[in-house]
Protein backbone atom coordinates (compact mmCIF):
# COMPACT_ATOMS: atom_id res chain seq x y z
CA UNK A 1 0.00 0.00 0.00
CA UNK A 2 1.04 3.69 -0.51
CA UNK A 3 1.35 5.86 2.37
CA UNK A 4 -1.63 8.02 2.94
CA UNK A 5 0.79 11.08 2.36
CA UNK A 6 1.99 10.45 -0.78
CA UNK A 7 -1.69 9.76 -2.15
CA UNK A 8 -2.38 12.92 -0.87
CA UNK A 9 0.32 15.28 -2.26
CA UNK A 10 -0.61 13.32 -5.77
CA UNK A 11 -4.13 13.71 -5.32
CA UNK A 12 -3.36 17.82 -4.53
CA UNK A 13 -0.94 17.93 -7.33
CA UNK A 14 -3.64 17.36 -10.38
CA UNK A 15 -6.11 18.60 -8.19
CA UNK A 16 -4.29 22.21 -9.13
CA UNK A 17 -4.09 21.45 -12.55
CA UNK A 18 -8.07 21.45 -12.54
CA UNK A 19 -7.75 17.14 -12.88
CA UNK A 20 -8.99 14.64 -10.61
CA UNK A 21 -6.26 11.40 -9.98
CA UNK A 22 -8.61 8.51 -9.10
CA UNK A 23 -6.99 5.69 -8.24
CA UNK A 24 -8.41 2.41 -9.67
CA UNK A 25 -5.32 0.20 -8.59
CA UNK A 26 -1.58 0.11 -7.03
CA UNK A 27 0.94 -2.24 -7.79
CA UNK A 28 4.44 -2.80 -6.52
CA UNK A 29 7.04 -3.62 -9.24
CA UNK A 30 10.20 -4.08 -9.76
CA UNK A 31 12.28 -0.75 -8.85
CA UNK A 32 15.97 -1.99 -8.21
CA UNK A 33 17.83 -2.37 -5.11
CA UNK A 34 17.77 1.35 -3.91
CA UNK A 35 14.13 2.21 -4.46
CA UNK A 36 10.42 1.03 -3.90
CA UNK A 37 8.29 1.45 -7.47
CA UNK A 38 4.48 1.33 -7.99
CA UNK A 39 2.56 1.23 -11.10
CA UNK A 40 -0.56 3.39 -10.30
CA UNK A 41 -3.64 3.07 -12.75
CA UNK A 42 -6.18 5.66 -13.00
CA UNK A 43 -9.23 5.95 -14.99
CA UNK A 44 -7.16 8.26 -17.67
CA UNK A 45 -3.12 6.97 -17.53
CA UNK A 46 -1.13 4.62 -15.90
CA UNK A 47 1.92 6.08 -13.68
CA UNK A 48 5.03 5.02 -12.56
CA UNK A 49 6.20 6.16 -8.81
CA UNK A 50 9.17 5.90 -7.33
CA UNK A 51 9.46 6.39 -3.43
CA UNK A 52 11.69 6.48 -0.36
CA UNK A 53 11.81 7.88 3.14
CA UNK A 54 12.82 11.20 2.70
CA UNK A 55 16.11 10.80 5.00
CA UNK A 56 17.67 8.15 2.65
CA UNK A 57 18.84 10.12 -0.30
CA UNK A 58 18.29 13.80 -0.18
CA UNK A 59 16.91 15.62 -3.56
CA UNK A 60 17.77 12.14 -5.33
CA UNK A 61 14.73 12.53 -7.30
CA UNK A 62 14.57 16.31 -7.58
CA UNK A 63 18.20 16.03 -9.23
CA UNK A 64 16.76 12.55 -11.56
CA UNK A 65 13.88 14.99 -12.76
CA UNK A 66 15.99 17.33 -14.01
CA UNK A 67 18.05 15.13 -15.55
CA UNK A 68 15.43 13.09 -17.11
CA UNK A 69 14.00 16.25 -18.31
CA UNK A 70 17.83 17.72 -19.67
CA UNK A 71 17.80 14.83 -21.45
CA UNK A 72 14.45 14.80 -22.79
CA UNK A 73 14.58 18.46 -24.21
CA UNK A 74 17.32 17.72 -26.80
CA UNK A 75 14.54 15.61 -28.41
CA UNK A 76 16.77 12.82 -29.40
CA UNK A 77 15.70 9.47 -27.54
CA UNK A 78 12.44 8.84 -25.79
CA UNK A 79 12.70 9.76 -22.23
CA UNK A 80 9.59 8.90 -19.66
CA UNK A 81 7.34 12.10 -19.48
CA UNK A 82 8.00 12.81 -15.92
CA UNK A 83 5.13 14.97 -13.99
CA UNK A 84 6.69 16.00 -10.84
CA UNK A 85 9.48 15.14 -7.81
CA UNK A 86 8.77 15.60 -3.96
CA UNK A 87 10.55 15.87 -1.21
CA UNK A 88 8.68 15.63 1.68
CA UNK A 89 8.56 15.09 5.83
CA UNK A 90 9.12 11.43 5.36
CA UNK A 91 8.74 10.76 1.91
CA UNK A 92 10.22 11.48 -1.36
CA UNK A 93 9.32 10.58 -4.77
CA UNK A 94 9.38 10.91 -7.99
CA UNK A 95 6.45 10.46 -11.13
CA UNK A 96 6.97 10.12 -14.67
CA UNK A 97 4.68 8.38 -17.22
CA UNK A 98 4.19 4.17 -17.59
CA UNK A 99 5.89 2.49 -20.26
CA UNK A 100 5.68 -0.79 -20.33
CA UNK A 101 8.92 -2.56 -21.78
CA UNK A 102 7.91 -4.80 -25.28
CA UNK A 103 10.18 -6.91 -27.44
CA UNK A 104 12.84 -5.18 -29.67
CA UNK A 105 12.27 -3.94 -33.15
CA UNK A 106 13.96 -5.48 -35.73
CA UNK A 107 16.94 -2.53 -35.71
CA UNK A 108 16.45 -1.74 -31.96
CA UNK A 109 20.31 -1.98 -32.08
CA UNK A 110 20.72 0.19 -34.62
CA UNK A 111 17.81 3.29 -33.47
CA UNK A 112 19.41 3.30 -30.07
CA UNK A 113 22.76 3.92 -31.44
CA UNK A 114 21.92 6.54 -33.73
CA UNK A 115 19.64 8.09 -31.17
CA UNK A 116 22.42 8.03 -28.59
CA UNK A 117 24.87 9.28 -31.02
CA UNK A 118 22.27 12.64 -31.37
CA UNK A 119 22.48 12.78 -27.65
CA UNK A 120 25.66 13.04 -27.43
CA UNK A 121 26.17 15.71 -29.61
CA UNK A 122 24.60 18.61 -27.31
CA UNK A 123 27.44 19.70 -26.25
CA UNK A 124 28.59 22.74 -22.82
CA UNK A 125 31.85 24.85 -22.45
CA UNK A 126 32.45 22.62 -19.42
CA UNK A 127 32.53 19.11 -18.36
CA UNK A 128 30.29 18.50 -14.95
CA UNK A 129 26.91 19.93 -14.38
CA UNK A 130 24.33 22.82 -12.87
CA UNK A 131 23.79 20.48 -10.05
CA UNK A 132 24.76 17.44 -8.67
CA UNK A 133 22.95 14.29 -8.53
CA UNK A 134 23.47 10.50 -7.62
CA UNK A 135 25.61 7.18 -9.18
CA UNK A 136 23.43 4.32 -7.65
CA UNK A 137 22.66 5.03 -4.13
CA UNK A 138 26.09 7.39 -3.53
CA UNK A 139 26.47 10.93 -4.34
CA UNK A 140 27.35 12.75 -7.31
CA UNK A 141 29.38 15.83 -7.25
CA UNK A 142 29.46 17.48 -10.87
CA UNK A 143 31.42 20.60 -10.24
CA UNK A 144 32.70 21.99 -13.65
CA UNK A 145 35.97 21.89 -15.01
CA UNK A 146 37.37 23.07 -18.40
CA UNK A 147 39.39 19.29 -18.77
CA UNK A 148 37.55 16.13 -18.70
CA UNK A 149 40.84 13.88 -16.87
CA UNK A 150 40.59 16.91 -14.03
CA UNK A 151 37.13 16.31 -13.49
CA UNK A 152 37.53 12.18 -13.88
CA UNK A 153 39.98 12.62 -11.21
CA UNK A 154 38.51 14.78 -9.15
CA UNK A 155 34.67 14.66 -9.11
CA UNK A 156 34.68 11.01 -10.15
CA UNK A 157 37.79 8.85 -9.27
CA UNK A 158 39.25 10.35 -6.15
CA UNK A 159 35.53 11.11 -4.11
CA UNK A 160 35.50 7.04 -4.10
CA UNK A 161 38.92 6.02 -3.58
CA UNK A 162 38.78 8.04 -0.89
CA UNK A 163 35.79 5.97 0.69
CA UNK A 164 36.90 3.14 -0.32
CA UNK A 165 39.98 3.51 1.73
CA UNK A 166 38.45 4.34 4.55
CA UNK A 167 36.07 1.57 4.58
CA UNK A 168 39.28 -0.54 4.39
CA UNK A 169 38.65 -2.08 0.93
CA UNK A 170 41.90 0.20 -0.81
CA UNK A 171 45.75 0.16 0.59
CA UNK A 172 48.39 2.10 0.46
CA UNK A 173 49.99 0.11 -2.94
CA UNK A 174 46.17 1.19 -4.87
CA UNK A 175 46.89 4.66 -3.37
CA UNK A 176 50.81 4.77 -5.03
CA UNK A 177 49.01 2.97 -8.23
CA UNK A 178 45.92 5.61 -8.91
CA UNK A 179 48.15 8.09 -8.45
CA UNK A 180 50.64 6.97 -11.02
CA UNK A 181 47.70 6.61 -13.33
CA UNK A 182 46.36 10.43 -12.75
CA UNK A 183 49.77 11.23 -14.56
CA UNK A 184 49.08 9.44 -17.36
CA UNK A 185 44.93 10.43 -17.86
CA UNK A 186 45.94 13.05 -20.22
CA UNK A 187 47.52 11.11 -22.85
CA UNK A 188 45.22 8.26 -22.63
CA UNK A 189 41.67 10.09 -22.52
CA UNK A 190 41.24 11.96 -26.05
CA UNK A 191 40.44 15.55 -26.80
CA UNK A 192 36.61 15.98 -27.13
CA UNK A 193 33.94 18.34 -26.27
CA UNK A 194 31.79 17.74 -23.59
CA UNK A 195 28.87 15.30 -24.07
CA UNK A 196 25.41 15.25 -22.69
CA UNK A 197 25.68 11.52 -21.07
CA UNK A 198 23.05 9.61 -19.64
CA UNK A 199 26.29 8.72 -17.45
CA UNK A 200 24.45 4.71 -15.98
CA UNK A 201 24.14 3.23 -19.26
CA UNK A 202 24.14 -0.13 -18.43
CA UNK A 203 21.77 -2.43 -19.95
CA UNK A 204 19.39 -2.17 -16.74
CA UNK A 205 18.66 1.31 -17.47
CA UNK A 206 17.13 1.12 -20.67
CA UNK A 207 13.80 -0.04 -21.89
CA UNK A 208 12.08 -0.73 -25.22
CA UNK A 209 8.60 0.89 -25.57
CA UNK A 210 5.40 0.03 -27.32
CA UNK A 211 7.00 0.27 -30.67
CA UNK A 212 10.55 -1.57 -29.68
CA UNK A 213 12.48 1.42 -29.66
CA UNK A 214 14.42 3.14 -27.28
CA UNK A 215 13.62 4.37 -23.91
CA UNK A 216 16.51 5.80 -21.37
CA UNK A 217 15.62 5.50 -17.47
CA UNK A 218 17.65 6.14 -14.41
CA UNK A 219 20.06 8.62 -15.00
CA UNK A 220 23.26 9.53 -13.49
CA UNK A 221 23.69 12.84 -15.92
CA UNK A 222 26.27 14.89 -16.54
CA UNK A 223 28.32 17.09 -19.55
CA UNK A 224 31.37 14.11 -19.82
CA UNK A 225 33.27 12.23 -22.07
CA UNK A 226 31.14 10.43 -24.68
CA UNK A 227 33.19 7.09 -24.65
CA UNK A 228 31.74 6.95 -20.32
CA UNK A 229 28.64 5.54 -21.83
CA UNK A 230 30.03 3.18 -24.33
CA UNK A 231 32.47 2.13 -21.68
CA UNK A 232 29.40 1.39 -19.19
CA UNK A 233 27.55 -0.69 -21.46
CA UNK A 234 30.07 -3.49 -21.25
CA UNK A 235 30.08 -3.69 -17.79
CA UNK A 236 27.44 -5.93 -17.45
CA UNK A 237 27.91 -8.62 -20.64
CA UNK A 238 27.81 -5.36 -23.31
CA UNK A 239 25.15 -4.80 -25.93
CA UNK A 240 24.89 -6.33 -29.33
CA UNK A 241 27.93 -5.69 -32.31
CA UNK A 242 25.34 -4.08 -33.74
CA UNK A 243 25.24 -1.31 -31.36
CA UNK A 244 28.79 -0.47 -31.44
CA UNK A 245 29.09 -0.74 -35.41
CA UNK A 246 26.39 1.63 -35.89
CA UNK A 247 27.77 4.43 -33.00
CA UNK A 248 30.92 3.80 -34.84
CA UNK A 249 29.49 4.67 -38.58
CA UNK A 250 27.56 7.68 -37.36
CA UNK A 251 30.01 9.47 -34.74
CA UNK A 252 33.03 7.53 -34.93
CA UNK A 253 35.21 7.26 -31.71
CA UNK A 254 39.33 7.80 -31.36
CA UNK A 255 41.16 5.54 -32.30
CA UNK A 256 41.76 2.77 -29.82
CA UNK A 257 38.71 3.26 -27.81
CA UNK A 258 38.08 -0.24 -26.98
CA UNK A 259 41.03 0.20 -24.72
CA UNK A 260 40.13 3.14 -23.18
CA UNK A 261 36.78 1.38 -22.08
CA UNK A 262 38.28 -0.05 -18.93
CA UNK A 263 39.65 3.27 -17.54
CA UNK A 264 36.05 4.99 -17.77
CA UNK A 265 34.84 1.63 -15.68
CA UNK A 266 36.74 2.41 -12.70
CA UNK A 267 34.32 4.91 -11.58
CA UNK A 268 31.10 2.56 -11.66
CA UNK A 269 33.64 -0.38 -10.41
CA UNK A 270 34.87 2.03 -7.34
CA UNK A 271 31.02 2.82 -6.72
CA UNK A 272 30.19 -1.05 -6.80
CA UNK A 273 33.16 -1.79 -4.30
CA UNK A 274 32.09 1.19 -1.56
CA UNK A 275 28.24 -0.27 -2.31
CA UNK A 276 29.01 -4.22 -2.33
CA UNK A 277 32.18 -4.62 -1.19
CA UNK A 278 35.53 -5.87 -2.46
CA UNK A 279 34.47 -8.65 -4.28
CA UNK A 280 35.16 -6.15 -7.06
CA UNK A 281 38.35 -5.77 -6.21
CA UNK A 282 40.06 -7.64 -8.63
CA UNK A 283 38.20 -5.72 -11.96
CA UNK A 284 39.61 -2.70 -10.10
CA UNK A 285 42.83 -3.68 -9.63
CA UNK A 286 43.38 -5.18 -13.61
CA UNK A 287 43.51 -1.98 -14.72
CA UNK A 288 45.40 -0.17 -12.00
CA UNK A 289 48.10 -2.89 -12.00
CA UNK A 290 49.42 -1.24 -14.50
CA UNK A 291 51.19 1.16 -12.83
Amino acid sequence: MLAKEIISTLESYWKKKGLSFDIIKTSNIGGGSINHAFLIETQNKSYFLKYNTAASHPHMFTSELKGLMLMANTKTIRIPETYFAYEGKDYSFILMEYIKSQGLQDNFWQTFARELTALHSHSADFFGLDFHNYMGSLNQSNTKHSEFDEFFIEERLEPQIKLARNKGFLNSKHIHQTERLYQELSSIFPNEKPALIHGDLWSGNFISDELGKPVLIDPATYYGHREVDIAMTIMFGGFSQDFYESYQQVFPMAKGWEERLAYYNLYPILIHINLFGNSYLPSFERVINKF
